[in-house]
């Protein structure tokens, strides 16, 4: 074995989304974790009460690589304030403070979906948009047992992270490999 792995979920999933990813990283020889963030669909446990629970998690495992998704992706960032991991890997990650999003059609379309539910902390479910998010290319049957594993998440949730509330360090966000929100782009 060469080394441990922690998968960290998105919203709206647990951690069984990992599981695939997981056991080819396991195959590759590395022992792999997968986490299952407290209180998905409840709305009841937020950003910080799931970072607390995530890096208790890592600490049990000794020192592993960071692997998240979306707000899995944020979370790992922030947990390498207080880890020190080998890597941290954040999949199109929620954005940190001090990185502003591109308006794009998605963003916006999101954010009109989201908007009421986050202004009054109801759980809401994406519906409307799970084809630009790629579930419309899933076999029918894959999308049938993803959708039904799915749950609400409460906009309360969302609104703790939009962009420019979790501050995360730059030097555990910089993204190799594409253009860094620090640097100027002409």
């Amino acid at each position: 074995m060469r080394g441990d792995i922690l998968f960290i979920h998105g919203w709206w999933v647990g951690g069984w989304i990992w599981s695939g990813v997981a056991d080819q990283f396991a195959a590759a020889g590395l022992r792999t974790h997968i986490i299952d963030l407290p209180g998905p669909g409840t709305g009841s446990s937020g950003f910080d009460d799931h970072l607390s629970h995530a890096v208790r998690v890592a600490r049990k495992i000794g020192n592993p690589i960071l692997i998240g998704h979306s707000a899995g992706g944020l979370l790992a960032m922030k947990m390498c304030e207080t880890l020190t991991p080998p890597a941290c890997i954040a999949i199109t990650p929620a954005l940190p403070a001090g990185v502003v999003p591109r308006p794009d059609w998605l963003l916006l379309r999101f954010l009109a979906t989201a908007m009421p539910s986050m202004l009054v902390g109801r759980s809401f479910f994406p519906r409307g948009l799970l084809p630009q998010l790629g579930i419309d290319r899933l076999s029918p049957m894959e999308r049938e047992t993803v959708l039904q594993r799915m749950e609400p998440i409460s906009g309360a949730q969302v609104r703790s992270v939009l962009p420019g509330l979790v501050r995360v360090p730059p030097q555990h966000w910089s993204p190799r490999g594409s253009a860094s929100a620090r640097r100027r782009i002409d």
